[in-house]
């Protein structure tokens, strides 16, 4: 929907009723006047019935008024009510144009999404990568594809979506960490959730020189030292690099 858009919709609704009303006026008031010949001749016949042009009544008030007050008074009610009903209708026609402004399209389709939408994109759920809090909701992203975070530098990349979803992911990880800030923060097991206690961490810092076996890493021979192979659960392994 567009902002500038005519709604020929609601302007035909409206001129709909009060011609529909006019029309009712006239044919309410000639049959009132026992359809005499003085009305003039009918536009056309219908089921036996003269039909008269809709515009005729106000020819008849004009000329008859003085011999029938109250008919014409009572088409004239009829005709005026089609002018107020007009009016409520555009009325509520146009508010609910005005609700119908969220979701306009005249400079982009691009809008922020409804609590609705959010949760059937999955998004509410309790594990995953955070991307943003929605009220009192995180937004974490649970599945196959890839996340990617553009941000300058100190605007918060780090505290705001890297750290919180290492303390509380739940599988393996891999952390190239070049200044050592995730290491400090969610390495060590005191820093993460009781449920994530039986977590194990290791530190590989590819810029040390002193050692060359510093930069070799082999996490599946530190699982199988940690816990059985023939177990059916896995431990999850945390590295920072």
């Amino acid at each position: 929907m567009t902002a500038t858009k005519i709604l020929w919709g609601q302007i035909s609704i409206v001129f709909a009723v009060v011609l529909a009303t006019m029309w009712l006026a006239t044919q309410w008031t000639a049959w009132r006047l026992g359809f005499q010949s003085q009305l003039g001749p009918p536009w056309f016949e219908f089921a036996g019935e003269p039909v008269y042009v809709p515009v005729a009544f106000f020819w008849w008030w004009y000329h008859y008024d003085a011999y029938a007050p109250r008919i014409f008074l009572e088409g004239a009610v009829i005709a005026a009510s089609g002018g107020f009903s007009a009016i409520g209708i555009a009325i509520v026609m146009s508010v609910w144009r005005a609700r119908e402004a969220k979701t306009i399209t005249t400079y982009g389709s691009a809008r922020w999404a409804t609590k609705r939408e959010i949760r059937a994109a999955g998004l509410l759920g309790f594990d995953g990568v955070i991307l943003g809090r929605f009220g009192r909701d995180y937004l974490r992203h649970d599945g196959p594809e890839h996340v990617l975070c553009v941000a300058p530098t100190r605007s918060g990349k780090g505290v705001g979506l890297v750290i919180p979803t290492l303390l509380t992911w739940p599988g393996s990880a891999i952390v190239h960490d070049i200044k050592g800030e995730n290491w400090q923060l969610t390495g060590t097991s005191g820093n993460r959730p009781a449920q994530h206690a039986d977590d194990w961490t290791t530190l590989r810092p590819p810029a040390q020189e002193s050692s060359r076996r510093a930069r070799a890493l082999q996490p599946t021979l530190r699982a199988r030292n940690r816990r059985p192979v023939n177990r059916p659960e896995s431990p999850r392994r945390k590295v920072g690099v």
